[in-house]
């Protein structure tokens, strides 16, 4: 029987997944890589680093397969919006600086609102904010004028790895419909757009079909990966359209809701509708059909940040007991103890609200100086509270979405879950009583690479059209709104939305101080 192989290279991990023809996982592997990040806004990683941890994740994946299976295809996935400068070959000049890098807020806000912005987004889908690489390139250009003149190619990390395997500087059509520098209508670089970076079309890759794919992988690496001659290399989507396929959401009345370092919420439609007040991103997951939506830059990095500060001040409050000769506390820190004491809260977490913008915004604001904070702290909220309102806040933020997205798409009937929070049951039923939808959980390995093995499968015959797609996934629990606590939520979430605009000024104003 053949598999597929769909290897997914993430901004904290490169994961690699294996399935056969009827969607059994045959193996799974992950690498993680370090991130480098600063206070003013630098977000990078080294891609040579990526490239290896893809070499041992393919390598490795291939071994866990029984041998009574045949490799049909590899495809891949890859997180969207990075931006990689390198020379004529294909060398970095540049770290990757990735999608949550903010250091082109300066070159964004002073694109924003312009005429050329607002077609620029009708014609890319792409919103102008900091992490778009039509806005790196125009700080880069600024920033690092020597190197903007010396690089050859501006690139993502798939189109990194792609050129190193097979000497080609090609990208993706899902890919290029994120960078804000491609007419997704006429499915070419845009003119406008590229005036605006400062560039010309011959710096950047050639757009090919997400079908796209070579054989020629060098035999070095056919040695080194273990991978028979003639295997077919797909060049597959961005990461965020391919969890979408790789839920089984290829239906009208459905929508895919991930979180997972960051958020999103995202239905398929086979129109291209950007929205009139440049709210949502629309990207292609092939050239017909189009995934729309919202992404937020907060999720479990939050919970990572809060955990973190309880674990240090447990070690510095450890260390003040024992100098006083104290002993016997020891504060819980540990994630998952924490999430329990949190979710076994009522709703509205004792009246506590929190805007969950730490690492600013992204849908439906757009807003890189926007700021967390906690509203309505009182003597009685301990860390359960603050906890229970960070996860609140992120269901919240991924609610505005999901209603803007039915003001445009329609009625959204069910809801399918991806992403590190599904590991939490509690989590998902408070996102199905926020959403006041019922909530299925799937259980794919991982949704995006689960999407690129799929899309190899249509890219190859296997599948004759993406709704076939949904015949592969496997269906999960699903949780159920408890109507009680939406009527809670609904009215925390009216004062959420009321907070923003509020406090905005108050952000931009920190923002200039600090």
């Amino acid at each position: 029987m053949d598999y597929f192989i769909g290897i997914d290279i993430g901004t904290t991990s490169t994961k690699a997944l294996a399935i056969d023809t009827r969607g059994k996982t045959l193996g799974m592997q992950k690498q993680e890589y370090p991130v480098f990040s600063d206070i003013e806004g630098k977000h990078e990683e080294d891609p040579t680093v990526i490239f290896d941890a893809f070499v041992k994740v393919l390598a490795a994946v291939t071994g866990e397969v029984p041998p009574e299976y045949r490799l049909a295809g590899i495809c891949f996935s890859a997180a969207m919006h990075g931006l990689l400068a390198v020379d004529e070959k294909g060398r970095p000049l540049t770290h990757l600086i990735t999608w949550a890098d903010t250091r082109a807020k300066a070159a964004s806000e002073a694109l924003k609102g312009t005429e050329a912005a607002g077609r620029i987004y009708q014609l890319t889908g792409t919103p102008i904010h900091p992490m778009s690489p039509l806005c790196k390139l125009i700080w880069l250009r600024s920033a690092f004028p020597e190197i903007f003149r010396l690089a050859h190619k501006f690139i993502s990390i798939k189109e990194y790895v792609w050129y190193r395997l097979f000497g080609a500087f090609e990208v993706d059509q899902s890919i290029a419909s994120a960078t804000g520098l491609f007419d997704s209508i006429a499915l070419t670089w845009s003119d406008l757009a590229l005036t605006a970076a400062g560039i010309t079309a011959d710096r950047l890759s050639l757009p090919v079909p997400v079908i796209f794919q070579r054989q020629n992988l060098p035999e070095g690496f056919r040695q080194q990966l273990g991978i028979p001659a003639g295997v077919p290399f797909i060049i597959g989507a961005g990461d965020g359209c391919l969890a979408n396929l790789g839920s089984g959401v290829v239906s009208p009345g459905e929508a895919s809701v991930t979180i997972g370092t960051s958020g999103a919420v995202r239905v398929i439609t086979p129109l291209w509708r950007p929205d009139p007040r440049e709210r949502l991103f629309s990207y292609l997951l092939t050239d017909r059909v189009y995934v729309a939506g919202g992404a937020i830059n907060n999720g479990g990095n939050i919970l990572q940040w809060f955990t973190q500060l309880l674990k240090e001040d447990a070690g510095q409050l450890t260390t003040a007991q024992e100098d006083a000769g104290q002993s016997g506390v020891s504060p819980v820190t540990d994630l998952d103890a924490l999430l329990t004491a949190a979710f076994s809260l009522p709703a509205g977490s004792g009246g506590l609200l929190f805007l969950p913008y730490l690492y600013g915004e992204r849908a439906p604001m757009w807003d890189p100086k926007a700021k967390g904070a906690f509203i309505g702290l009182r003597p009685q909220h301990q860390r359960q509270h603050l906890l229970k309102a960070i996860t609140e806040g992120i269901c919240y933020a991924l609610y505005d979405i999901f209603n803007i997205l039915e003001e445009g798409a329609g009625t959204i009937n069910i809801v399918y879950a991806s992403g590190g929070f599904t590991h939490t049951e509690a989590w998902i039923q408070q996102l199905a009583d926020v959403l006041n939808k019922p909530v299925c959980l799937n259980e794919e390995a991982d949704a995006s690479a689960t999407g690129a093995a799929l899309l190899g499968m249509l890219s190859l015959g296997v599948l004759r059209e993406i709704n076939d797609a949904k015949q592969h996934i496997k269906a999960g629990k699903t949780f159920y709104p408890n109507k009680d606590h939406h009527e809670v939520y609904q009215r925390c979430f009216t004062l959420y939305r009321s907070l923003y605009p509020v406090l905005k000024s108050t952000f931009e104003e920190l923002d200039t101080l600090f």
